[in-house]
């Protein structure tokens, strides 16, 4: 019997109500069709039907089945900022030498002239060597300081995890206290002594590059003050103020740095630190209680 009206196969019997039958093992599919219209099969239909279908676009219709990515494919932005904190910190410690030198340069250049006239040529090289210096080790700088909130976060997390507890300092409170002006001078110490476990060196390392930050912005703010004098001297000065705070910034970003290597078991170098071990010497025992027992 032919129950296919379109291509007039031979279907299976259908399935009964009172067991259950498979999909693929049923000879007939239901069809949707509009109510109240009847199905017309036209001769070029009933040609079309035995070909293969084809489409002339991409059809555009079906369910949406999106592909999950694989375990570990997906990018961590973060963790990517995070990996670049030393690379930048390091690069920002040789911007802000650059710039402090040619500040020291461009401040001889002004004692230099006091007695003896100086080329416009050489004092416009000295400018923009001064300019270029100070904007790209500022640039990297606000780059390193991103990239080093990033690794502090990253960093508590993973301190808190290996104790199985979780931070009790959120994300946001993090990256706050390490941007806003004024407070971003004690938070950020504060948050890596939270996380410092048995070194003392390191707790140590971390006051003292703290306290170079405070003074470095000391600096900062001495140095904007006396650029508004009108005197000679009083702009070279400020000149000569100028390239020591970037020595100071130089200083602190080199500080940053060891104290992200030593967090990450590393030396300053970046490779792996080696700890030392001691050994008693069974010599030095034997002498020890040889001259217990003479006494």
């Amino acid at each position: 019997m032919q129950w296919c009206p379109r291509c007039h196969g031979v279907l299976l019997t259908p399935v009964d109500e009172h067991r259950h039958v498979p999909p693929e093992r049923r000879g007939f599919r239901w069809t949707a069709r509009t109510p109240g219209k009847r199905a017309r099969v036209t001769a070029d239909a009933e040609a079309r039907s035995s070909s293969p279908p084809r489409y002339r676009e991409i059809p555009r219709w079906g369910l949406v089945d999106p592909v999950a990515p694989a375990p570990g494919t997906q990018r961590d932005r973060v963790a990517e900022l995070a990996a670049r904190t030393p690379a930048l910190l390091a690069c920002a410690a040789v911007l802000y030498v650059v710039a402090a030198i040619a500040e020291f340069v461009r401040y001889g250049i002004l004692v230099r002239n006091r007695s003896v006239l100086i080329d416009p040529t050489v004092l416009a090289v000295s400018d923009a060597a001064v300019a270029v210096s100070q904007v790209a080790a500022l640039l990297v700088a606000v780059g390193a300081a991103a990239a080093a909130i990033a690794w502090l976060v990253r960093m508590r997390r993973r301190v808190y995890g290996d104790e199985n507890e979780d931070d009790p300092r959120s994300t946001r409170e993090i990256v706050l206290g390490c941007a806003l002006p004024i407070v971003n001078l004690v938070m950020p110490a504060i948050y890596l002594l939270e996380v410092v476990r048995r070194d003392p060196w390191l707790r140590k390392a971390i006051l003292a590059v703290w306290s170079l930050w405070v003074i470095d912005v000391v600096f900062v703010v001495a140095a904007t003050a006396w650029r508004t004098r009108d005197s000679l001297q009083a702009m070279a000065d400020g000149v000569a103020l100028s390239g020591v705070v970037a020595l100071v910034a130089a200083t602190v970003a080199t500080g940053v740095l060891v104290i992200v290597r030593r967090f990450e078991g590393r030396t300053a170098s970046g490779r792996p630190r080696t700890l030392a071990r001691w050994v008693v010497s069974s010599d030095a025992a034997r002498d020890r209680t040889d001259e217990v027992a003479a006494a």
